[in-house]
């Protein structure tokens, strides 16, 4: 935990809005669910990135570009905890956002600032579809 967004930073940034790690109960926060929503959303950041890059991103640059999407990230999540879990549109477009740059970094659209590799080493190994000619064609299909 704390690749990209670490609690110090998370308590700065949405201090308004913390009273959602409060536990009814016992009236004490739950810094457990924090450390929770904080490992996930570095854990949806890694797999998305691992896809191209060597995950976790270690140079500043990438950090820094990775930290701005675990911030948005994360406001989600602290929204979704709330109860009735209803998460502004506002908030909920910064995470669509956050995600498509995840697709866009994998995709190489968006780079972390070193060299990724042209192609994951682990996604060498899978399976490769050719074919010569289409079976189902027009001229074979007339008449049905």
């Amino acid at each position: 935990m704390g690749n990209y967004l670490t609690e110090a930073q998370a308590r700065s940034r949405f201090e308004s809005i913390f009273n959602v790690y409060i536990d009814v109960a016992t009236g004490r926060e739950d810094e457990s669910w924090l450390t929770e929503d904080i490992e996930n959303v570095e854990a949806d950041i890694d797999s998305r990135v691992a896809m191209r890059y060597t995950a976790p991103v270690t140079n500043t640059g990438g950090i820094n570009v990775l930290r701005s999407i675990a911030i948005k990230l994360l406001h989600v999540a602290i929204y979704a905890r709330m109860p009735g879990g209803i998460i502004p549109d506002g908030i909920s477009h910064e995470g669509d956002n956050a995600r498509r740059d995840l697709a866009y970094i994998a995709q190489g659209k968006i780079s972390l600032g070193n060299e990724a590799p042209e192609e994951n080493e682990d996604r060498k190994a899978g399976y490769i579809v050719s074919y010569n000619t289409p079976e189902m064609t027009r001229a074979k299909l007339k008449g049905f």
